[in-house]
C-alpha cells in the first residue's frame, strides 16, 4: 500500500482525532460527539447500533401519526392565560409527582370524587403534544376540570419567552434521570437494552448538555414573579413545603389541611397505590395500536416500585459518570459558578429562606 492510501485511510480517524481534540482543549463548552465516543468507549458507542435500529423499526409505524410542536407552533396555535400553569418538567425529573400536586391543590384535594381521573392525561394535556397527542382529550386551548388550567411540558426555558404564563420546573440528577429514563422507556418499547447502552444512546446526540444548558436558563430566571423552581431531591424530602410553595405560586387560598391532604396524595406510596392513574397506560395503548406490539409484561409506568428516589444513578458505568460530571464543570460551573449540584441546591435553599423571612 503506498503512503498516498495509507493517508486516504488514515484521514477519517485523523480528522475525528484532531475534533475530538479541539473540543476537549478548544471548545470544552460545546458537545462533541467524537469527543463523547471516545470518552465513553468506541465498542459501547458501536453496541448501540442494533439497538438503535430495534427502537426505530418499532417506533416506525406510529411516527406519521404522532404531532409534536415546536416552540414558534405552540405560539401560534396556543391561547394562553396569565393564571395558567405549565409544569415545565424535564423527563424523569419529578414531572408526574408535581402535576399531581397541582391538581389535587386546585381541587382542594378531592379524589375518588366527580374530579377524580382514570388517567393523569386526561385532565392535564400536554403542550407540544407528542405521544399524547394520540389521545382525543389533549386539547391545549379547551377549558378544564378546575382552574387554573395545568399544562405538562418537557419544552426548555427558552420556549416560553414572550409567553407570560406561570412555570413549574424542577431539576433532578441527570445520572437518577438516565436510570429512570431507562426503566420507563425500556418498558414502554418492551425492549432489553442494557441500562449502559441506553446511556451512552442518550448522550452520543448531547443530551446532557441540553439539559445542563437549560438548568442555567432557568436558574438565571430563577427570580421572575412567573417562575417556580425546584430541586428534586429538595422536593423528596419535604413534600409539604414543596405543595404550600406551590399553593401560593398557583394564587390559590392559602389551607394548611388542603395542603397536607396534598402532600400524601403526591407521596410515593400513594401514587404506587394508585399506580394505573400515573402509567400512561391510555397511551400505550393507542401506541400499541400502530405498533402492533402485544404487552408480555406490565407496564412499569412513572411511578415504579422502588423509584422515586436519589442516588440510582450510581450503578451507571464509570465512564458515563465521568462524563456528566466533566458537562457540568463546563457548562454549569462555567455558567453560574457551582461545581456541584449540592452548592447550587444550598445557595437556593439559602435564598428561599431570606424571601420568607421578607
Amino acid at each position: 500500500m503506498s503512503v498516498a492510501q495509507r493517508l486516504v485511510f488514515a484521514a477519517p480517524a485523523v480528522g475525528a482525532a484532531a475534533l475530538a481534540m479541539k473540543a476537549r482543549f478548544v471548545t470544552p463548552q460545546e458537545h462533541s460527539g467524537f469527543l463523547a465516543m471516545w470518552c465513553l468507549g468506541p465498542g459501547e458507542c458501536l453496541r448501540t447500533i442494533p439497538w438503535r435500529l430495534q427502537i426505530f423499526w418499532k417506533l416506525w409505524p406510529v411516527q406519521r401519526h404522532i404531532q409534536t410542536l415546536t416552540a414558534e407552533e405552540l405560539k401560534k396555535q396556543w391561547q394562553p392565560r396569565a393564571d395558567d400553569v405549565v409544569v415545565a418538567v424535564p423527563a424523569k425529573s419529578g414531572t408526574t409527582m408535581l402535576l399531581q400536586a397541582a391538581h389535587q391543590l386546585r381541587v382542594a384535594g378531592a379524589w375518588g370524587h366527580d374530579d377524580d381521573f382514570e388517567d393523569q392525561m386526561d385532565v392535564i394535556p400536554m403542550l407540544e403534544g407528542g405521544p399524547a397527542s394520540l389521545l382525543p382529550s389533549n386539547c391545549i386551548n379547551q377549558e378544564q376540570l378546575a382552574q387554573p388550567r395545568i399544562y405538562k411540558s418537557h419544552f426548555k426555558c427558552r420556549a416560553f419567552e414572550n409567553i407570560k404564563v406561570k412555570r413549574i420546573y424542577c431539576f433532578r440528577s441527570l445520572k437518577d434521570v438516565l436510570v429512570s429514563d431507562w426503566n420507563f422507556t425500556a418498558s414502554i418499547l418492551e425492549s432489553e437494552v442494557p441500562l449502559e447502552t441506553f446511556a451512552v444512546m442518550r448522550i452520543l446526540p448531547g443530551g446532557i448538555d441540553r439539559a445542563l444548558n437549560d438548568l442555567c436558563d432557568w436558574w438565571e430566571h430563577r427570580h421572575d414573579p412567573g417562575v417556580c423552581l425546584f430541586f428534586f431531591d429538595d422536593v423528596l424530602e419535604d413534600r409539604l413545603a414543596t405543595v404550600e410553595r406551590l399553593q401560593e405560586f398557583m394564587e390559590l387560598k392559602r389551607d394548611k389541611d388542603i395542603a397536607k391532604v396534598v402532600a400524601e396524595q403526591c407521596s410515593h406510596s400513594f401514587m404506587s397505590e394508585n399506580h394505573s392513574k400515573f402509567d400512561d397506560h391510555k397511551i400505550i395503548e393507542a401506541l400499541d395500536r400502530f405498533t402492533g406490539i402485544n404487552r408480555t409484561s406490565t407496564l412499569v409506568g412513572k411511578v415504579r416500585k422502588g423509584g422515586g428516589k436519589s442516588g440510582e444513578g450510581a450503578v451507571l458505568p464509570l465512564p458515563v459518570k465521568l462524563w456528566i460530571d466533566w458537562r457540568w464543570e463546563h457548562i454549569v460551573r462555567r455558567r453560574l459558578g457551582f461545581g456541584t449540584l449540592e452548592e447550587m441546591r444550598a445557595v437556593w435553599a439559602a435564598e428561599h429562606a431570606e424571601r420568607q423571612k421578607r
